[in-house]
């Protein structure tokens, strides 16, 4: 049976919007010492749908257009076309091309095009655009990286979170038809990223990413948060917490779907299960019981602060039949 389908992205769009120096210490460690980063990059991503093909409005991919400063003596602006591509397209050459025909049009200023290919075909490696007639020649050369060419061990040993995010994907390439391998190998991923010691800020921006890219069936996931709890004994509360957050985030969002009563309800449910290893499933009866919203918005608060399920519902007001 295939798993539910991966937003690869999704992922990569939001990696370029909190990881971008990260991407290019990386990927091109030449291009991120030759970019002044005390200058925030801008992203132009509304003027690169001005540029885009007439074929390529409404299309959903991680193309981003972002304006960064050079670090040396000129200090000039650079565009920074970036388009991560998951799989083999054959279009793409002509694409960059376009994009960057036009954006020189539209601005005038050194363009630099990236394309990052994260397919699982290592013979694919597209580096240029070319077409002529009769001698008059035009040929159209742009940067590329295929993320092939890491190294399980040296992604696994980076302490660079794009490199996870690149583990992450071919987790999820790898497992495309095998539930329980990818079940074990998120575990892992999760693990090492805990072992590693990233930032407290980076956690849940990496667990996020992950969640996209390697997503579970409905049973598998919750299996996988349950997971979770034996975590709280021999991992640190800051990493815990760091789930519990995303636990709750996570849940708020499905509910909300169904009206804001449903939305926090589903919230409170999603963080219990999540933070109290003793929490019975039969007790979310008490949660759903309840209409006013204030009194769920509290009851949140409650569940973030208490130790155990019982003393949640001792809390609410509840008993535990």
């Amino acid at each position: 049976m295939s798993e539910p389908t991966s937003d690869f992205d999704g992922a990569w769009k939001e990696a370029t919007e909190v990881f971008l120096p990260q991407i290019f210490q990386l990927l091109k460690p030449e291009i991120h010492r030759g970019i002044d980063w005390s200058n925030p990059p801008v992203y132009l991503d509304t003027e690169l749908r001005k540029v885009a093909p007439d074929a390529e409005h409404g299309r959903q991919h991680p193309d981003r257009l972002i304006s960064v400063t050079r670090i040396d003596a000129n200090a000039e602006d650079v565009l920074l076309h970036l388009e991560a591509q998951p799989q083999q397209t054959p279009e793409m050459a002509l694409r960059m091309f376009r994009y960057h025909t036009r954006l020189f049009e539209l601005r005038s200023r050194s363009t630099v095009s990236l394309a990052i290919l994260a397919d699982d075909d290592p013979n694919w490696r597209p580096t240029f655009y070319e077409h002529g007639l009769w001698g008059c020649r035009t040929r159209f050369e742009f940067l590329s990286c295929k993320l092939l060419d890491f190294s399980d061990e040296e992604l696994f040993h980076s302490q660079n979170p794009i490199a996870k995010l690149i583990l992450a994907q071919r987790i999820a390439q790898w497992t495309s038809r095998n539930s329980p391998e990818r079940f074990r190998m998120k575990l892992l991923w999760l693990d090492r990223l805990l072992e590693q010691g990233f930032p407290e800020g980076d956690t849940p921006k990496l667990f996020r990413m992950l969640e996209r890219m390697v997503p579970l069936s409905r049973d598998l996931d919750i299996e996988f948060h349950r997971q979770l709890h034996h975590y709280r004994n021999q991992k640190s509360m800051t990493f815990i917490t760091t789930f519990e957050q995303f636990a709750m985030e996570k849940g708020l969002s499905q509910g909300l779907s169904r009206g804001l009563q449903a939305g926090w309800t589903q919230a409170i449910k999603s963080l219990v299960a999540t933070r109290f290893p003793d929490w019975d499933p039969a007790w979310n009866q008490h949660l759903d019981a309840v209409e006013d919203t204030t009194r769920l918005e509290e009851w949140l608060r409650l569940a973030g602060t208490l130790s155990t399920g019982r003393e949640f519902l001792a809390a609410i007001g509840k008993t535990q039949d």
